[in-house]
């Protein structure tokens, strides 16, 4: 039998790049789908998302991680 790994919840380190590509792969998963308006995130909010949160002193993210995989927002 396989174990499912362990959910663990962090806060998003916007200057992490691991962190910074999960934020992003994720929200655009949630943009291009029927809920999300099915239009993916532009090639602009993709290469200044993280770098905008960063400059913003309240921003706060959280990414569940199953592992090593990025798995909700």
């Amino acid at each position: 039998m396989t174990s499912t790994p362990a959910l663990e919840v962090r806060r998003v380190r916007y200057a992490e790049p691991a962190d910074a590509k999960a934020l992003v792969a994720l929200l655009d998963m949630y943009a291009r789908d029927p809920m999300g308006g099915q239009t993916p995130l532009s090639a602009d909010t993709c290469e200044r998302l993280c770098g905008d949160l960063a400059r913003h002193p309240l921003a706060a993210s959280f990414i569940a991680w199953a592992g090593s995989e990025p798995v909700g927002l």
